[in-house]
């Protein structure tokens, strides 16, 4: 039976996808008080976004489809400038 997940990381790995998945929204804050924070994301070592800078109090949404993720893709995110938040709604088993 599918159910629906959320994910939070600051650094590493968001997600692992154990079955077909379906990542319906990923959002990314920036969790500084005072300075721009700029990070890479990524899907199976393929990129969502590179160089994504934020602005203070800001955020993205980089999902505004789906994508699906098999099994043992990883969901992560790398070379944060400062801080930065990565939350991830996926529907998990799909499949």
């Amino acid at each position: 039976m599918a159910t629906f997940n959320r994910y939070k990381a600051t650094s590493g790995t968001v997600f692992t996808a154990n079955s077909t998945d379906v990542i319906i929204g990923i959002l990314v804050c920036n969790t500084h008080a005072t300075q721009t924070s700029e990070c890479d994301i990524t899907l199976a070592s393929q990129d969502i976004v590179k160089n994504l800078r934020i602005p203070v109090g800001g955020s993205v949404e980089l999902v505004q489809g789906k994508l699906v993720a098999e099994s043992g893709d990883v969901l992560a995110i790398a070379n944060v400038t400062n801080n930065v938040a990565v939350y991830a709604s996926v529907l998990d088993s799909a499949s």
